[in-house]
């Protein structure tokens, strides 16, 4: 367990160590009149003065969200929220680490986020149980502003204060532990089941976690744990898409394009596809930046595009590195710039992109944007075509054939090229009709 650190009476300013008692004072001050500046009648405002916990709590969610008297202002959220976490309550320290955790007025504070939720925790507020134990399976990445070096993951403890909220039937957790069943590599049916069985329970909760709900129509679209159910899946992505889950609502988009367990919309699947970009769902934005380029007659809003696919690109994903990289190869809204397509064809490539790999085999076959290597060509074309890319199994079953980059070969030359002509390749299907 980790050992808590005493709390400070200047905890909003700590990391700040080397303020003198003047400037410190100042800070205060400045403070204090910034949150005195109100109507002259404020009843909330005077008991929440004389200490009053649900007072306190009160004032600083209409700051926090604003209200009709009070325009949002995070910093006197944050005042109001550390005022009623000192006094103990766990529901104001849970408040008050959220918006530590979020860095609500002013830089993140991940690591006295985390004593607080401890703190929480202790007092038996499963929230912040829930939230302190995600910490701990993730850890926390280096603080350069509080000057705190990163803390590894502790999956142990994060473990068993997840499996204990399991116990206690929280719905998030239930919904956390049987994602991370069914992500188990070769998951056996007993487990599959136990999954469902955690998420029916986490969704018949009266707030039911938009994730489990997602989660359980992932098995209902799959068959994953109980029967494969199209209507179900669709019942459960809507109200997931409700609690504006941004995945929830792009699966349910993707659902609309290709017609599973509805009706083919193309009109409304784009919609949802805008609507989860514009939550940032990276998968999302780059289905919309398709639709702006594939429904656009002449000339189609570039700038939107690429805005788009580099939000994707920021969260990791591949495909939008890959159509980043296209536009550079081509001098499409970028100046063209050959090397710099290649360096993002090669990072899609590294998370197993198969486009991508393809497009790096071929330039390091034909030594564009970097040097010629004929080797690294056949390295690329063979990852792709393990993955099921047709194009790539026909060219690298040539290869083979001709022994360029890899050691001749008519066996594994044939092997490929019959795997390309059954995955639908026309040209690998025209060459295996002829050898045979």
């Amino acid at each position: 367990m980790m050992q808590m650190l005493s709390i400070k009476s200047d905890i909003l300013y700590k990391g700040h160590a080397f303020f003198s008692a003047a400037c410190l004072f100042f800070c205060l001050f400045s403070l204090v009149s910034l949150y005195g500046v109100e109507k002259k009648a404020d009843p909330l405002r005077t008991l929440a003065d004389k200490g009053d916990l649900n007072a306190m709590m009160c004032l600083a969610e209409e700051y926090f969200y604003g209200s009709k008297d009070r325009p949002p202002d995070p910093a006197l959220a944050l005042f109001w929220y550390r005022k009623a976490a000192l006094t103990g309550d766990p529901r104001a320290m849970f408040n008050y680490a959220v918006c530590l955790d979020r860095g609500i007025s002013g830089a993140a504070n991940r690591f006295e986020a985390l004593e607080w939720y401890q703190k929480s925790s202790d007092a038996g507020f499963l929230p912040a149980k829930f939230n302190l134990a995600n910490i701990y399976l993730t850890g926390l990445p280096e603080d350069k502003v509080h000057k705190k070096k990163a803390m590894p993951p502790s999956m142990e403890l994060g473990k068993t204060y997840m499996l204990e909220l399991a116990e206690k039937e929280y719905p998030p957790a239930l919904a956390r532990c049987a994602e991370v069943i069914l992500r188990t590599k070769n998951l056996t049916v007993k487990d599959a089941e136990a999954a469902v069985s955690m998420l029916e329970k986490a969704i018949a909760s009266p707030a039911p976690p938009p994730e489990a709900l997602r989660l359980l129509a992932d098995c209902k679209y799959s068959g994953t744990g109980t029967k494969p159910d199209p209507q179900g899946m669709i019942r459960l992505l809507k109200q997931a898409a409700k609690g504006e889950d941004s995945e929830a609502i792009a699966k349910l988009a993707y659902c609309y394009e290709y017609g599973r367990g509805v009706k083919p919309d193309r009109a409304k699947a784009r919609k949802l596809f805008e609507l989860a970009a514009e939550r940032g769902n990276a998968l999302a934005c780059c289905r919309t930046a398709e639709f702006i380029l594939q429904d656009s007659s002449k000339d189609p809003d570039l700038k939107r595009v690429v805005e788009l696919l580099r939000r994707a690109d920021e969260q990791g994903s591949p495909q939008a590195t890959f159509k980043l990289g296209v536009f550079y190869f081509d001098g499409i809204y970028f100046e063209k710039d050959i090397p710099l397509a290649v360096q993002h064809f090669y990072s899609a490539a590294k998370k197993g992109y198969p486009p991508a790999m393809y497009n790096l085999g071929s330039c390091y076959a034909s030594g564009k944007g970097v040097d010629k290597d004929e080797a690294a060509a056949s390295y690329w074309f063979l990852a792709a075509a393990k993955m099921g890319d047709a194009a790539s199994a026909r060219v690298y079953a040539k290869r083979c054939f001709e022994g360029i980059g890899v050691e001749r070969s008519i066996t594994q030359g044939e092997y490929w090229l019959r795997r390309a002509a059954e995955a639908g390749d026309y040209e690998a299907r025209e060459l295996w009709r002829q050898r045979r």
